[in-house]
């Protein structure tokens, strides 16, 4: 299960996995742009994703990549500096 926090540009809101959804991985770029397909259940401000409701465009954004890729944040919170090979 996945927690996400998704914005338009303007405005944000937290999002989880409440299915398995087999494209949506820690790993996913960030940027990545999604499409809701059907109504989501938004439970206590929190959309609940299942893979009926929402669909993968792909894209990403170079300003977002580099800060919140997984590995940069993971180093931040382990106060650890990442060696660029």
């Amino acid at each position: 299960m996945l927690k996400l926090r998704l914005s338009d540009g303007e405005g944000t809101i937290e999002a989880i996995e409440y299915q398995p959804i087999p494209w949506l991985k820690p790993t996913i770029f960030p940027g990545s742009k999604i499409l809701f397909t059907k109504s989501v259940d938004c439970r206590r401000g929190i959309l609940m994703l299942t893979p009926d409701n929402c669909q993968k465009l792909g894209g990403q954004v170079a300003k977002l990549f580099s800060t919140n890729l997984l590995t940069t944040m993971l180093a931040k919170k382990l106060n650890k500096k990442l060696k660029v090979s």
